[in-house]
């Protein structure tokens, strides 16, 4: 998820206005701030590994939008209960520059493959003067 804040500490994941769908800065071109959240779940093969999940962030006709990051998940824990997956929270900062109005997405991908994506749009403000009168 896109969120305005987020940390994952002590196996919990603490967000604030997470699940961006659409965000309106002041005015555009502007420098883009949030955080990539999210769970990762761990299959029984990978307990005590450190997977590398990469993240990046592009325009929906796959401009890079020069942001890149990687996280390491811990998988080096006791072995779960069964049935319950191994769940390891991430909460990675992002910045980049919104040129002008797009649908940006926020990729995950884990060995090469993606795993995730998730898109929010970049909107221009709206003016806060009134409509036209009829006529005008």
């Amino acid at each position: 998820m896109v969120a305005n804040s987020a940390s994952a500490d002590d196996g919990l994941l603490t967000v604030h206005g997470g699940g961006w769908e659409h965000t309106v800065p002041r005015a555009l071109p502007c420098t883009l701030t949030g955080y990539l959240a999210g769970i990762a779940v761990l299959d029984d093969g990978e307990l005590d590994t450190t997977p590398v999940l990469a993240l990046s962030i592009t325009d929906l006709g796959g401009i890079d939008q020069r942001f890149s990051a990687s996280v390491v998940i811990n998988g080096n824990r006791p072995a779960p209960v069964p049935g319950v997956p191994i769940r390891a929270p991430f909460a990675v900062p992002f910045t980049f520059s919104a040129l002008q109005p797009t649908v940006v997405q926020a990729h995950v991908a884990h060995a090469g493959a993606e795993i995730a994506t998730v898109s929010f749009l970049v909107s221009s403000a709206v003016s806060d003067a009134p409509p036209p009168a009829a006529g005008d």
